[in-house]
C-alpha cells in the first residue's frame, strides 16, 4: 500500500492537471449533490471549509451563500487559522485571501468557540470506499472531527481522487459519513 506522503504528491499533481473549466463544472455538480442530501430544515449549525483556488479544491462558495440566504436562522461557520476557532458568517462578511489561496473571514463575522456542529463539510484530497479521507497532512481536520462525534461529516472530492486500493489508516483518522463526488455519493456502512 502506498504511503500517505506518496499519495498526497500523486493526487496533488493529478489535481494540478485538471483544467479550470473541469474544476468549475465538477464543483457545481458536487455542491448540488451535497446540498440535496442535507436536511436543511432540521439542522441548526453547519461548518464548511472555505475552498482554495490555488489547491483547486471543490468550490464551497455557493454552499455558504446558500446557507446564509436560504436559512437565516442557521449558523453557517467556517474555520479560522489552524481550526482553533470558527467564524459565524453572514451576508456582510468580508474575506482576505491568505498565501494558500484560502479566503479567511476578515470583517463582520462572529467568533465561535467550542461550538457543536450538526453538519461539517471538509475538503478531501483523496478517499477510499470506507469513507476515510486523505487531507494535506497537518491533522487539523482529524482533531476537529474527533471532537465533533455528533456531526454528520461530509467530504467533497473529485471522483479521480478515489484510491481503489484503499488508504493507509492511522488511529487518529476519522472516517466521514458521506463523500460526494461529481459522479457518486459514497456512504460509510
Amino acid at each position: 500500500m502506498a504511503t500517505k506522503q506518496y499519495l498526497r504528491a500523486q493526487l496533488g499533481h493529478q489535481r494540478d492537471l485538471m483544467s479550470d473549466q473541469y474544476i468549475m463544472s465538477a464543483s457545481d455538480s458536487i455542491v448540488a449533490k451535497a446540498k440535496s442530501i442535507i436536511d436543511w430544515e432540521n439542522i441548526k449549525t453547519v461548518h464548511c471549509y472555505l475552498s482554495s483556488n490555488l489547491k483547486k479544491e471543490v468550490d464551497t462558495c455557493s454552499v455558504i451563500k446558500h446557507c446564509i440566504k436560504m436559512y437565516p436562522n442557521l449558523i453557517a461557520a467556517a474555520p479560522l487559522r489552524n481550526m482553533n476557532q470558527s467564524a459565524a458568517l453572514g451576508e456582510t462578511t468580508s474575506y482576505a485571501t491568505d498565501k494558500n489561496g484560502i479566503p479567511l473571514p476578515e470583517n463582520n463575522f462572529k467568533l465561535l468557540k467550542n461550538m457543536r456542529f450538526d453538519v461539517i463539510i471538509v475538503p478531501v484530497l483523496g478517499f477510499d470506499e470506507q469513507c476515510f479521507r486523505l487531507g494535506y497532512g497537518r491533522g487539523y481536520y482529524d482533531k476537529f472531527l474527533a471532537a465533533q462525534p455528533q456531526a454528520v461529516k461530509i467530504g467533497l472530492a473529485y471522483e479521480k481522487s478515489k484510491i481503489i486500493a484503499g488508504l493507509p489508516h492511522e488511529k487518529h483518522d476519522v472516517p466521514l459519513n458521506i463523500i460526494v463526488t461529481e459522479y457518486n455519493i459514497y456512504q460509510r456502512a
